[in-house]
């Protein structure tokens, strides 16, 4: 369930559609992970959301919403960093 209004004098924008829609998915998909690792005790998974943008003349861009680990049915944040020296 989202917050987003049916209101048509309160339609809600594209960026709140987008957050709902990544909201929705992420949480399906945790839960789907996590009633499959119930089953399968010695799986590990690790989970990345986030929305693709498409941007003019066919750029697409990533932003990433959540990154997490899933051990023994326990989430955990990922921390994800850049490293300088790996850019070329």
């Amino acid at each position: 369930k989202t917050n987003l209004s049916t209101d048509p004098a309160k339609a809600p924008n594209l960026f709140e559609v987008t957050m709902a829609a990544y909201e929705t998915i992420t949480l399906d998909l945790e839960r789907h992970v996590k009633r499959d690792a119930e089953e399968f005790e010695d799986r590990q998974y690790a989970l990345f959301t986030g929305v693709q943008i498409h941007g003019p003349n066919g750029s697409d861009h990533c932003w990433l919403g959540k990154a997490s680990l899933l051990i023994k049915g326990e989430f955990s944040p990922l921390v994800l960093s850049a490293n300088p020296a790996s850019h070329v």
